[in-house]
């Protein structure tokens, strides 16, 4: 077996002397530092891409167009909407009552005499209080 040291002209090209593999070495360190500079870019990278993703989640959460202010103004209609239906009923009942009293000559008796006091002629008109308590 050939030995390294031996420079003979007939050696191949892979048994040289320790000389010629400066230059391999420093490739080999070049391409390992190479890697690492690569490996740390991508951890980088990654690492800015969850910091970014995280951002805009938080942003989706709690933003002016969030969930939490999505969930707010849905709990806001929803409010808004059960006092519009109420003010309708109400509204209705008021139209029922003007309706009533501009057509039916008996609730508009009933309406005067319980409002003002009136009474019709040959009745009489009794007021009673409460006594007060002893003490």
């Amino acid at each position: 077996m050939p030995r390294i040291d031996d420079a003979s002209p007939d050696a191949p090209a892979s048994v040289t002397p320790a000389a010629d593999s400066a230059p391999v070495r420093a490739r080999a360190r070049r391409r390992a530092v190479g890697l690492e500079a690569r490996q740390r870019r991508k951890t980088m990278l990654r690492y800015t891409l969850l910091f970014v993703s995280a951002a805009f989640m938080v942003n989706a959460l709690v933003g002016d167009n969030g969930l939490l202010a999505t969930l707010k103004a849905r709990r806001q209609y929803d409010a808004l909407q059960r006092q519009i239906n109420a003010l309708r009923e109400e509204n209705q009942r008021s139209l029922n009552e003007m309706n009533r009293l501009k057509y039916d000559p008996g609730a508009i008796e009933d309406e005067a005499r319980r409002d003002l006091g009136l009474i019709r002629p040959g009745e009489t008109l009794v007021i009673i209080k409460d006594a007060q308590p002893a003490k």
